[in-house]
C-alpha cells in the first residue's frame, strides 16, 4: 500500500489522521519506541555525572550547541564530550575518508573533551566503553553520517536529544524531520511552532517530549552584541534555487548591484558569507563550475569585497553592522544583537512570529529597494530600531534561561 498516494487523494485533515495512525503501528516506529523506552528505563537513578555526547561535523553550526556544552563543562552533574563525525562532501554526496580535519577546530577550544568517532564503528558497541547516557545531534539529517552513528543505531544504546541548527520560521503542513525525529527522546525546540510540529508528527508521551523553553543560541548571540558603526555590511545569500523548493537565492539577482555599489562606496565594506552549501549546490546543478566560482570570488576581491573566513558566524556578527539576507535562520540570530537587518524575501511561507519580526526589518523586494536601504544605512538612519528591539524582546528573548532549563530537564529525565 502506497501511503503517500492514498493520502494525496484525501482532504488535508484526513491526510494528517492517516499519517498519525500509520506512525503508531508501522514496524519501524514500534521498534524505535521500544528502544527509546528501554534506554530511559535503564539509565534512571544514575549516581555519577550524566555522560553526554555532542555529534558534530562542521563548526559553522556549532553555535547552536555551544552554550549548552560549555555550561555542562562547568556543571558537576554532567560529563560532556564532542564526537567528531567524518566529514561529508556535499558536492560529491559522500563521506570523506579518514578523520575529519575540522576536529582540530574543536580541539583548540575544548582539548581532551573532543573525540574522533571512527567511521566504521557501530555505536551500541562503541558505547559499551564510552557509556554515554544521551547523544545530541547538530542537524536532523542521518544521511550525512556513517551508518553506525545514525539515529537508528544510536537509539539502541542511548537516548537522543536535539537542538536544531536552525530556527523554524516557515509554515509546515507536517513535521519536516519525521524520519529523524522518530528516534528522538527530547526535542528542544527553537519556538512554539517547532515544538507543536514535533508533537504533531510524534505523539508526545512521558518518554518522548518537545520543549519550548528557550533557544540557547539567542542568549549566546545576545552576548555577542557590539557597537554599531553602520559601515560594515554582511550579505548571507541562500543556498537553494527555485527547483529545490525551499526558497530561492538572490545571489544572482543582487550580485552585480552589490559589486557596483560597494565599488562606488569604498568607505563602506561588504563581507559575503553564503550558506555553506551554496556553491556546492550551484556546481552540482551545473549552474556554475568550480573555475567560475573562483573567478567570481576574484571579482569580489577586486572590488574590495571579501568572503568570510570565520568558521562560526557569531564571530562575523561582531565584526559587522548591518545584515543583508535572504530568508534564513541567521536573521533571528542577527536581530538579537540589536543591529539592523535588510531582508530580501522570496516565496517561502513564513510563520506569524516571523511576520511580526519583519516589522523590525527593512524589507526589500527588488534591487531599487535594496539600494535605497543601503543608502539609508550609510546615513545612519535606523527608524525601525525601537520596533526591532521591542519585537526581539517579546518574541526571541522572552525565555532568557534556555540553557539552564535544558540542563534541568536532562537532569530530571536521566537521574530521578
Amino acid at each position: 500500500m502506497d501511503l503517500e498516494k492514498m493520502a494525496a487523494s484525501m482532504p488535508p485533515g484526513m491526510q494528517d489522521k492517516l499519517r498519525r495512525i500509520y506512525r503508531r503501528v508501522n514496524p519501524d516506529g514500534l521498534r524505535s519506541e521500544w528502544y527509546i523506552k528501554r534506554n530511559l528505563r535503564i539509565q534512571h537513578g544514575l549516581d555519577r555525572p550524566i555522560r553526554v555526547a555532542f555529534v558534530v561535523q562542521m563548526p559553522e553550526i556549532w553555535d547552536k550547541q555551544a552554550a549548552v556544552f560549555e555550561r555542562m563543562l562547568k556543571d558537576d552533574r554532567f560529563d560532556p564530550y564532542i564526537l567528531v563525525a567524518p566529514a561529508y562532501d556535499f558536492a560529491k554526496k559522500a563521506l570523506l575518508p579518514g578523520k575529519n580535519p575540522d576536529g582540530e577546530w574543536y580541539r583548540e577550544r575544548y582539548g581532551g573533551s573532543v573525540l574522533d568517532y571512527p567511521a566504521d564503528a557501530f555505536f551500541p558497541e562503541y558505547n559499551e566503553e564510552a557509556d554515554f547516557t544521551c547523544v545530541f545531534y547538530d542537524r536532523p539529517y542521518d544521511n550525512y553520517l556513517p551508518d553506525g552513528l545514525r539515529t537508528d543505531a544510536v537509539m539502541q544504546a542511548a537516548s537522543i536529544c536535539m537542538i536544531n541548527y536552525c530556527t523554524t520560521d516557515w509554515e509546515m503542513d507536517d513535521f519536516e524531520y519525521y524520519g529523524f525525529g522518530r528516534h528522538v527522546t527530547i526535542w528542544f525546540a527553537s519556538n512554539a511552532v517547532e515544538a507543536a510540529n514535533f508533537r504533531k508528527g510524534h505523539l508526545q508521551k512521558s518518554w518522548r517530549k518537545a520543549y519550548d523553553i528557550g533557544y540557547p543560541a539567542f542568549t549566546y548571540y545576545r552576548e555577542a552584541a557590539s557597537e554599531n558603526e553602520f559601515r560594515r555590511f554582511l550579505w548571507t545569500p541562500r543556498w537553494s534555487t527555485a527547483e529545490d523548493g525551499v526558497g530561492s537565492t538572490h545571489f544572482f539577482d543582487y550580485m552585480e548591484l552589490l559589486i557596483e555599489w560597494f565599488t562606488a562606496h569604498p568607505e563602506m565594506s561588504l563581507t559575503v558569507r553564503p550558506h555553506p552549501l551554496m556553491f556546492d549546490n550551484f556546481i552540482s546543478k551545473g549552474i556554475m563550475s568550480a573555475e567560475e566560482v573562483q573567478a567570481l570570488k576574484d571579482r569580489f576581491a577586486a572590488a574590495g569585497i571579501r568572503f568570510d573566513d570565520n568558521r562560526m558566524i557569531r564571530d562575523t556578527f561582531r565584526e559587522t553592522d548591518v545584515l543583508i539576507s535572504d530568508y534564513s535562520s541567521v536573521i533571528s540570530l542577527y536581530l538579537v544583537t540589536g543591529k539592523p537587518v535588510i531582508f530580501c524575501p522570496d516565496e517561502v511561507p513564513v510563520t506569524q512570529e516571523f511576520e511580526t519580526l519583519k516589522k523590525g526589518m527593512y524589507v526589500t523586494e527588488n534591487g531599487e529597494m535594496l539600494e535605497r536601504a543601503l543608502e539609508q544605512m550609510t546615513r545612519r538612519e535606523d527608524p525601525l530600531e525601537k520596533t526591532r528591539n521591542e519585537v526581539v524582546e517579546r518574541l526571541l528573548l522572552r525565555k532568557k534561561h534556555g540553557v539552564e532549563h535544558i540542563l534541568e530537564v536532562l537532569d530530571r529525565t536521566f537521574r530521578w
